[in-house]
């Protein structure tokens, strides 16, 4: 009998770090509160929603809050809603952002994926398209990479970022980022840094909070973010 413990125990050992991985990935995995999107989409069936609000101070100081509904409709695809509303001063601004996103490489190490979208707001109409990129590391470790270009009524410019991650395994996770990007509430495209921290609720509810720093005029001087993301479905 103890001769068929010994390879069961062996398979057991050599299982376990995939089935804690598979544990690991049942968990929520939303998209904010950080500047870069990850590749990860939701399976279908599955209904998620991420909503926060945000204060930015300095020159360009207001408030404001975001939600994003992202619908899992078929495998490999996810559809997306995105509606920020921004108050500074006496003036309220909003818009509304339409999307899809699709992961075509999910492996344990690299995964890849894109984004695209369209922002419509009473400026007009500004299309988004982005590559997604996530490079598992060592240690809990992973860097996930954006680019891609960004339409407006002042032409054509770009967007991207570089996040490193760090995931303890349990019940929180920590990134750092800088990242160029079309700010929601000047709607400047600019440099920032941000970090923040994304502790689980449940397996199905995550809080997070953020802190941002502007490296250029056209972003504020600094922003703090926080709020909540909820999945339904099975």
């Amino acid at each position: 009998m103890k001769k068929h413990l010994v390879p069961l125990s062996i398979a057991m050992l050599a299982v376990s770090p995939l089935l804690a991985r598979e544990a690991a990935a049942a968990s929520i995995i939303p998209d904010r509160p950080s500047l870069s999107t990850g590749p990860e989409v939701l399976d279908a069936g599955i209904f998620q929603l991420e909503a926060g609000s945000r204060f930015t101070g300095g020159a360009m100081s207001s408030a404001g809050f975001e939600v994003t509904q992202r619908f899992g409709v078929i495998p490999g695809w996810e559809f997306r809603m995105t509606t920020p509303v921004t108050v500074a001063s006496s003036t309220t601004a909003s818009s509304v952002s339409l999307g899809a996103k699709t992961q075509f490489l999910e492996g344990y190490l690299l995964s890849l994926g894109a984004l695209g979208s369209v922002e419509f707001s009473p400026q007009g109409s500004s299309p988004q398209a982005a590559f997604l990129a996530t490079l598992g590391l060592p240690a809990g470790y992973a860097l996930t990479v954006n680019a891609g270009p960004v339409w407006s009524a002042s032409g054509l410019d770009w967007t991207g970022a570089a996040l490193l991650g760090y995931d303890s395994g349990n019940l929180w996770q920590a990134f750092g980022e800088v990242a160029r990007y079309q700010d929601p509430a000047s709607k400047g495209t600019g440099w920032g840094a941000d970090a923040g921290l994304q502790v689980l609720v449940t397996e199905d509810v995550i809080w997070d909070v953020a802190v941002l720093r502007g490296l250029s005029p056209e972003v504020p001087d600094w922003a703090v973010t926080s709020g909540f993301s909820l999945r339904w479905g099975d």
